[in-house]
């Protein structure tokens, strides 16, 4: 459920500082909510705001690592894209 969006806080930052330090998979399943309620459901709300210029679609946050070099497994930032028409 999406609420107005209000930005984001600044504890955001302190989770992306925290996952720079512990980029794992063990680390991401114990900090999952806390991404959720500081990222995502903020990104969502955002996301719900902008939809009446467009299709917002909000970017998940596993990377594939397949065929990088950086082999981290969680994105150090949260991104959306509008199609406008």
């Amino acid at each position: 459920m999406t609420t107005q969006f209000a930005g984001f806080p600044a504890a955001a930052i302190d989770f992306y500082d925290q996952l720079a330090d512990h980029n794992t998979r063990e680390w991401w399943h114990a900090n999952k909510q806390t991404y959720e309620a500081l990222i995502r459901q903020p990104m969502l709300a955002l996301a719900t705001e902008a939809a009446p210029e467009g299709e917002v679609r909000v970017y998940r946050p596993y990377r594939d690592t397949r065929f990088a070099k950086d082999k981290t497994p969680i994105k150090d930032h949260q991104g959306a894209a509008i199609e406008v028409e």
